[in-house]
């Protein structure tokens, strides 16, 4: 067969294939035959050129293709089926690459030629002939028509590609962006699946591959092979051999199916091959992470044909001709495992593409989830970024937002010229400093553009400054390609066929700012995620004004990239004077009294700093001798300024002043050179609106809020009952506001029309399902496992006593402040009910204190000896709780509860607020409230070498310090552990650390505490635990790996150091790590149409019941194995799943043991009697973080009396020091501090309660 005729065959079966679709009777499964792909196959992303730019403008950078090519061995007789080898390629030394504006060129020259491309990428062109394989005259070059891959083929001998024989061999390697490849004759050319399509949108989709060599194939058998590729697929290395087609080294995600139509041989009756489906596509069932291999599918008399070491055994057994099974269908399937791309670094690689454990369901919940999903077509193939240097104002860079917004829109002004394709919607900004275009900015601009000798664009804009007297000025602009991101990298990540730390954040980023462009300037925008519609609601009791926005971003997952959409609420400012705002916002601040100021001065700066703000006055021109007008009354419509400092009073701040070189105070000089007025509030401290270097003096009833600001920090208690009745909706209503107001207000259906992105208008729909409900066991019996009990999500103590109880003592009870007694009836009640329960306590002392200071305290409580103190507090006052606690633990060395007074008053009558109460006493005492009948001794794997459970489950987590906090406070790190089999009792171990550092600086230590712990508990009878399933709580993604690399190898060493204390030999744990985070915005719905027997799964509010799984892989993340879980009974609002990742498993267990054992872990909370919103280790270790927030409350208040100075606190810090010196000096200035960290600088709870779960 000649080459002509070789493609007149492709080309007929491409056309009939066409026909076939058009007509409507291309079914696949019948026909044996994938349709054909839309999109293209993934590229790599190139760095850029460090050279000069050769061209106007930058260019896609394509990655090269490699080549590779078999040699025959023909058979010694004719007819038979050969043996063929496939010989790689060796990769050329620089990436290949085909300029785009090279379209249609002929290349001429030798036959291996280099032209030089942007980003240093290189192509090497080949001619249409065969090339010989020793010496002789180059072959012509081809015309190279598609401009986006070339094909790299054969050179002359001594060059750097291999020379071809025939059979001819096509190969993409797995990294490379697999082109279409069409293998005739002796040449390689590329090929759109259509003869002569020279279309680039129709580009790497399939590939033919026709032998033609009569030594190979019998030159009448007709052979043509098609392998189709489907949308972000990888093509793996393809082998014509024969009569088969083999996907060598494929990658996960991959979905490549062979098909042979093949004529009979004369002579014979009938000529079959093996149809081949490699199929690892992210929505088959039961992908295997980490080891792609090549499924090899037969009918029942194929023959299966293994590669190894690239070498093909093809079957001569006859099946059905162009018999095709297609991929992620039921067959009667094998497979062959092929190399191994790179193991993920930091999970478990088996459950990065576990299937949905739903597939052993036990229900079946139909759900919706608040993601929309977009139309990969409409992503396009490439983003260009581009980074803009804006001018400088007054000789500074601009800092301030709203500034750059103004520059930016005037970058995007109609005088540029881009704007015609400003008008087109073919530019995008986040008004900061970044552009994103699909098509380079010279190719947008016709041209005409000046670039520099670097490369950068030059343009420029028209701004005014906001000083005085100032015209329109025309200031340079430098515009730079950043960087150009291909999107089918994107989308090969959401396949599965990136490794695990691929950065996909820049391609997000890049569409979000798509996203978001019809919605910037017309709402207003918090972050880069948030909008928020400008009207108000009526405003909160600090004055702050409420709305509901929504939180929106485009994130990958499996298979697809979507918008995921959620409500969000803020407070916000109101765009008044500043002074008005404090009046409400802070009770008792007087502006004019000193003690008033000083006292509420930390949190007046947690209100304002870097608060945007306008100057009610005209400043005067420092550069000129003519005085500027002096206003006679304060308008808000002086320059935009942002808050970044205080100093002192404005009648005693002075400032040199550049004018006349003297140094007045802020008082004088204003009113004597700047307003007409005198100032009323001398007292009140003056704010800086420059900058560090530059202090620009300001006195506050100068300025006026701006509008439309966010609250950042936490609202104030007073206005949280407003706040959550505005946000805390039912899921209807929210997935009401979410699809018909947050989707317009983005301007989804604008996005579309202009052909932006399209966007699905509706929630995507995934399934789920209802774990069981564990059956609880108290010291006498079960709670049955019913809709009654447990199936809701709750229970009661009635008629039921504690699993294991506690002793007492004497209960003593210190009543704090001026409030009524508590009469001995109610004391007496109580203790009764404490008896009934099981902790057995006879009435002790009541006392009372004046204040809950540690003076009061500790004198209410002399002569006394009981084990827990009964407070009564006044109200709620959250000072009042720290003091106690912190009295209690700290110091006394004594367990205390707190109960209001108000409170107090339910504990002769009220058995429901007994029981609560008495849950905590009994925990505190180190008593068993409740444990799980089997739930958790089933899944949890134990020995059977010792008496005691041999798995300890741990929780770690991290407190940080607020926006009013002192400067440089520590941060709070804690870890807890169990100590018993049934994983009740969870004594913890905390530290002071580095401000903000999430990574647990102290872990080895406070690891070792525990298992110590475990081993001096005698129920464990001087044993370790032979696992360790850890719960890591508030880190986020990009933190995964920092909790592998450096929280892990700690832990081990921990269990190192332990067993070495206490000659244990050979002790190595496994341990399980799972990551677990609220932070997130995914919730689930009920389907918009729900049947009748589907609503057994959700409760009247419409939220799931307790136990509601969600490992569908649509809505987890490429390359991890996670899922949500929903184990708390969401009475009001809209449920908020917990989202797990498994990062390690050493443990083997498997995903339903995993979450079996989490759901469970949810049912143990110590003192509730519902399960809790996340496994209870996690919870405890934030609870413990909590308390010791409470110890070192006065660094957390900004207005607290005992708050120390920062000036203070630096003494004796190292000269010079950088921040992170300096807040390694704050940790050691508290650490061991008597106020507030006492003790040997590790747990600064006292003895007795040290080891406890005085937290609780």
């Amino acid at each position: 067969m000649s080459s002509q005729e070789d493609n007149d065959q492709a080309n007929k079966l491409t056309k009939e294939s066409t026909e076939q679709k058009k007509d409507g009777k291309n079914d696949d499964k019948q026909k044996g035959v994938l349709p054909r792909c839309s999109a293209s196959l993934p590229f790599r992303p190139q760095a850029p050129s460090s050279g000069p730019s050769q061209t106007q403008s930058a260019q896609p950078t394509v990655p090269p293709t490699a080549a590779s090519a078999s040699a025959a061995n023909p058979s010694s007789s004719t007819g038979a089926t050969p043996t063929m080898s496939t010989a790689t390629a060796q990769r050329p030394p620089r990436r290949d690459f085909v300029p785009p504006h090279l379209k249609g060129i002929p290349i001429q020259g030798p036959v291996s030629q280099s032209i030089n491309a942007p980003g240093g990428a290189h192509l090497t062109a080949v001619g249409p002939q065969s090339v010989p394989t020793s010496g002789g005259s180059p072959a012509p070059m081809a015309t190279t028509s598609h401009g986006a891959n070339a094909i790299i083929t054969t050179s002359s001998s001594g060059g750097n590609h291999p020379t071809l024989s025939s059979p001819q061999v096509a190969a993409a390697s797995s990294d490379s962006a697999a082109p279409l490849i069409s293998a005739t004759g002796s040449t390689f050319q590329p090929s759109s699946g259509n003869a002569g399509s020279t279309d680039p949108s129709e580009a790497n989709t399939t590939a033919i591959a026709s032998s033609t060599s009569s030594s190979a194939l019998p030159a009448s058998s007709g052979l043509t092979q098609i392998a189709t590729a489907p949308s972000s697929a990888r093509l793996a290395r393809v082998s014509a051999t024969g009569k088969t087609y083999i996907p060598l080294h494929a990658r996960k995600g991959t979905n490549a199916t062979a098909t042979v139509p093949v004529a009979p041989h004369p002579g014979t009756s009938s000529t079959t091959v093996p149809s081949i489906s490699q199929s690892l596509s992210s929505d088959v069932q039961n992908p295997s992470a980490g080891e792609a291999a090549s499924n090899i599918t037969k009918s029942s008399s194929s023959t299966l044909i293994e590669d190894q070491s690239s070498k093909v055994q093809p079957s001569t057994t006859a099946v059905t001709p162009s018999a095709v099974i297609v991929a992620g269908q039921p067959s009667n399937t094998k497979s062959i495992k092929t190399q191994k791309p790179p193991r993920p670094t930091f999970f478990d690689a088996k459950y990065a593409a576990a299937a949905a454990s739903a597939q052993k369901p036990m229900n079946n919940v139909p759900l919706r989830v608040n993601q929309f999903e977009i139309d990969n077509s409409s992503l396009g193939e490439i983003f260009y970024v581009y980074t803009v240097s804006l001018p400088q104002v007054s000789g500074r860079d601009v800092t301030n937002i709203a500034v750059k917004k103004i520059m930016m829109a005037a970058i995007l002004s109609p005088v540029q010229p881009w704007a015609a394709a400003v008008a087109r919607q073919e530019l995008f900004s986040d008004y900061i400093n970044t552009v994103i275009t699909r098509k380079p900015l010279s190719e947008l601009s016709g041209g005409a553009l000046t670039l520099n000798d670097a490369g950068e664009i030059r343009t420029s804009i028209d701004f005014q400054n906001q000083a005085l007297n100032t015209m329109d000025t025309n200031r340079p602009v430098l515009i730079k390609l950043s960087q150009t991101l291909l999107l089918p990298e994107l989308l090969a990540y959401c396949a599965g066929q990136q490794p695990s730390n691929f950065n996909f954040s820049e391609y997000t980023k890049a569409a979000n700012i798509l996203v978001r462009h019809f919605a910037t300037t017309a709402q207003v925008s918090v972050g880069q995620n948030r909008i928020f519609p400008r009207g108000n609601q009526p405003r909160l009791n600090s004055g702050l004004l409420p709305r509901i926005g929504f939180f929106n971003s485009v994130r990958p997952f499996n298979g697809s990239v979507r918008l995921q959409l959620n409500t969000s609420a803020a407070g916000f400012y109101s765009d008044k004077n500043l002074l008005d705002f404090l009046d409400a916002f802070i009770i008792g601040f007087d502006p004019n009294d000193e003690r008033s100021i000083h006292k509420s001065w930390p949190e007046v700066w947690g209100a304002i700093k870097g608060l945007k703000v306008r100057l009610l006055y005209t400043p005067p021109d420092l550069d000129s001798t003519t005085a500027a007008p002096r206003p006679k009354i304060a308008a808000a419509q002086g320059r935009l300024k942002t808050i970044c400092g205080y100093g002192e009073a404005v009648d005693a701040q002075i400032f040199q002043d550049r004018r006349t070189g003297g140094h007045p105070t802020v008082k004088h000089y204003f009113e004597a050179s700047v307003i007409n007025f005198p100032l009323q509030h001398p007292k009140l401290r003056v704010v800086n609106v420059g900058d560090d270097e530059r202090k620009v003096w300001v006195p506050m009833e100068l300025l006026s809020i701006e509008a439309h600001q966010a609250f950042s920090s936490p609202l104030q208690q007073r206005d949280m009952d407003k706040m959550a009745k505005l946000s805390c909706t039912d899921p209807g209503t929210n997935v009401q506001r979410i699809q018909e107001i947050g989707l317009p207000l983005l301007g989804r259906p604008a996005l579309e029309t202009n052909n932006v992105l399209t966007i699905s208008p509706l929630m995507s729909e995934v399934k789920g399902r209802i774990l069981p409900v564990p059956a609880i066991r108290y010291h006498v019996p079960v709670l049955p496992n019913d809709k009654v009990s447990t199936a809701k999500g709750k229970w009661n103590l009635a008629n039921k006593s504690f699993h294991t109880g506690s002793t007492l003592g004497r209960l003593q009870v210190i009543q704090a402040g001026n409030t009524p007694g508590v009469s001995k009836d109610a004391c007496d009640a109580f203790v009764e009910e404490l008896n009934r329960l099981g902790v057995t306590t006879t009435l002790g002392n009541w006392r009372r204190a004046a204040t809950a200071s540690d003076e009061d305290l500790f004198e209410a409580y002399k002569g006394n000896d009981g084990k827990i103190v009964l407070v009564i507090v006044p109200d709620t006052s959250a000072e009042v709780y720290a003091q106690v606690k912190a009295w209690g633990e700290l110091r006394a060395g004594v367990h205390t509860v707190c109960v209001t007074y108000g409170k107090s008053l339910k504990l002769e009558k009220d058995l429901g607020f007994q029981s609560n109460l008495a849950l905590k006493f009994n925990a505190k005492l180190g008593g068993k409230n409740h444990v799980l009948v089997d739930n958790l001794t089933k899944w949890l794997p134990k020995s059977a070498d010792t008496k005691g459970g041999q798995t300890m489950v741990l929780g770690a987590d991290v407190a940080h310090p607020g926006p009013a906090s002192l400067r440089f406070c520590p941060s709070i790190a804690a870890v807890v552990a169990s100590i018993d089999h049934q994983c009740i009792t969870f004594p913890g171990s905390m530290r002071l650390q580095a401000s903000r550092q999430e990574q647990i600086a102290d872990i080895k230590q406070m690891v070792q505490e525990r298992l110590q712990a475990w081993y001096d508990h005698k129920a464990n009878m001087k044993t370790l635990p032979t696992r360790l399933l850890f719960y890591r709580d508030g880190v986020s993604e990009d933190q995964f790996s920092m909790v592998v690399k450096k929280e892990f190898p700690h832990i081990e060493r921990a269990c190192q150091d332990v067993a070495q204390a206490n000659n244990v030999n050979g002790y190595k744990p496994q341990i399980t790590l799972v990551v677990c985070t609220k932070r997130h915005q995914t919730r689930f719905y009920q389907p918009a149409k729900i049947s009748d027997p589907e609503k057994r799964f959700f409760l009247p509010s419409g939220n799931a019941k307790p136990g509601l799984l969600v490992d569908d892989p649509s809505v987890r993340l490429p390359n991890h194995f996670d899922f949500y879980l929903q184990a708390h009974n969401a009475l009001k609002g809209t449920a908020k799943p917990c989202h797990y990742f498994v990062l390690k498993n050493d443990m083997n267990l498997t995903t339903h043991q995993l979450q079996m054992i989490t759901n469970s872990l949810s049912w143990v909370y110590a003192t509730s009697l519902t399960p809790i919103s996340m496994a209870a280790p996690a919870y405890y270790a934030d609870k413990l973080c909590e308390r010791g927030r409470c110890y070192i409350r006065p660094l957390l208040l900004g207005s607290h009396p005992k708050r120390p100075n920062i000036d203070d606190v630096m003494q004796g810090a190292p000269q010079g020091a950088n921040e992170d010196a300096k807040k390694g000096h704050v940790v050691q200035y508290f650490t061991g501090h008597q106020e507030f960290w006492p003790g040997d600088g590790a747990n600064p709870c006292a003895t007795d309660v040290k080891d406890t779960m005085f937290y609780i």
